[in-house]
Parts: structure tokens; C-alpha cells; sequence
């Protein structure tokens, strides 16, 4: 995933301050750069953060990576748009 695809992402799920808080830390450990644009908007879809929530990089790295393993065991519902 890009660096504008990811700040599209977050920003089309109002986590623009989100972002800008992160994007130090995503650009430089490359945690989304192998991944596609449809997890980071199924995790946005799946997960109930408030638009205007921060949280730490760890947080984030923490709850994408098992969301993502969640997501390879095929045990998530599917999230019809």
C-alpha cells in the first residue's frame, strides 16, 4: 500500500488525526507496505474507533496484526458495504 492510499484510507474513515500521528512510524516500519487497500478499510469497517481517536503506534501495529491473522483464519464475518 502506498503512502497516499493509506492517508486516503484513514482520512475516508475520519481518522485524519489518526494518521498524522502515525505516519512517521508506518512509513519507516513498513508494517502496510506489503499489504492491500482492502484491509486497512475492513479493519476500519470491523473496528468502532470514534472519529478524532489516537492512539500510540504500538496500539495500532497491535490491533492491525491481529486483525489481519484474524482475517487469514477466515474467522471475521464479512462486512458487506
Amino acid at each position: 500500500m502506498t503512502e497516499r492510499e493509506m492517508e486516503e484510507i484513514f482520512k475516508l474513515y475520519g481518522h485524519s488525526q489518526m494518521y498524522t500521528k502515525l505516519k512517521n512510524k508506518l512509513l519507516l516500519t513498513t508494517l502496510l507496505d506489503n499489504e492491500n487497500c482492502e484491509l486497512l478499510e475492513s479493519f476500519f469497517s470491523s473496528y468502532d474507533f470514534h472519529q478524532g481517536t489516537t492512539m500510540s503506534y504500538e496500539e495500532f501495529e497491535f490491533h492491525i496484526r491481529v486483525f489481519k491473522l484474524l482475517e487469514e483464519q477466515e474467522v471475521l464475518p464479512e462486512v458487506y458495504y
